[in-house]
């Protein structure tokens, strides 16, 4: 049976301070998380990882979540989950969709909300 820390989270948000609220909350609740700053660092670990799912932020810096999304289901065959966070109402939520995206969450959000969407995630997963 897989416990929770079998399972290999890869978090990505790009303002440090909510990636480590996120990152504890979920080490918190038993995950191994992956964490990083922005979307191309994101899909390197990707790459070098067995990843079970990946949170990650819609609008950052260095590659958005969108970018990463395509990368992941371009290059990969895997087909993992894929949960994206954005605080903008203008994103493409059908393109997302059609990428493959889980779902999406809006921030603000509470910490349970956030760990219930991952444990929902991974359970359809």
């Amino acid at each position: 049976m897989e416990t929770n820390k079998d399972i290999r989270v890869l978090l990505v948000e790009d303002e440090p301070d909510l990636r480590e609220l996120l990152s504890s909350e979920l080490e918190l609740n038993g995950y191994n998380v992956i964490a990083a700053g922005g979307g191309q660092e994101a899909f390197k670990f990707f790459s070098e990882n067995e990843i079970d799912l990946v949170v990650s932020d819609l609008k950052m810096g260095l590659g958005s979540g969108m970018d990463l999304l395509k990368s992941i289901r371009d290059n990969s065959t895997a087909h993992t989950p894929v949960i994206l966070m954005s605080g903008y109402s203008d994103f493409d939520n059908k393109e997302a969709s059609s990428l493959g995206a889980q779902m999406l969450l809006h921030k603000p959000f509470s910490l349970e909300s956030f760990v219930s969407a991952v444990e929902e995630a991974l359970a359809k997963s």
